[in-house]
């Protein structure tokens, strides 16, 4: 079943499409204000997630990932329609700035020494950890003031 044709789940487009944006505001204000953010505030790598197995940076790359999945409407070389196909239908200039800054913050991520639970103390790292909490929160900023107002029109 689709959003809006007899689904249970969402009765609208509308709603399908909101809870997507809200899934990928929280994934981004939890990635670079708490599983980032909070760790590099407190130069403490016991708060990272994965900080036994050395695999949060891996983790972190993947979170920014879901969310260009999520916008694009795809996964790796799957194609779906997505919330970039609405935005670009209403403001093409927002989506690329938006598909842009998503990119910008997972090369950002790239940026991050690893491990990161080594790096994360390092004094030589600290532009990268900041470069990337920094996009991450522009990326936010941009999808929330510009994204979310179109869908609630």
């Amino acid at each position: 079943m689709r959003a809006g044709e007899g689904s249970n789940s969402y009765l609208t487009l509308q709603a399908a499409a909101e809870e997507i944006a809200q899934g990928i505001l929280g994934m981004l204000d939890e990635l670079g204000n708490v599983k980032i953010g909070e760790a590099f505030a407190r130069q403490n790598p016991f708060l990272l997630e994965s900080r036994f197995a050395h695999h949060s940076l891996p983790e972190f790359q993947a979170n920014v990932r879901s969310v260009q999945y999520a916008y694009l409407g795809g996964f790796r070389d799957r194609k779906g329609r997505g919330l970039s196909q609405f935005v670009r239908g209403i403001n093409p200039d927002l989506d690329t700035q938006i598909q842009a800054e998503f990119q910008a913050a997972a090369a950002a991520l790239q940026r991050i020494p690893a491990p990161i639970e080594k790096s994360l103390c390092d004094a030589n790292a600290r532009s990268s950890f900041t470069a990337a909490i920094e996009q991450i929160q522009r990326a936010f900023d941009s999808f929330s003031q510009g994204v979310v107002p179109l869908l609630q029109q």
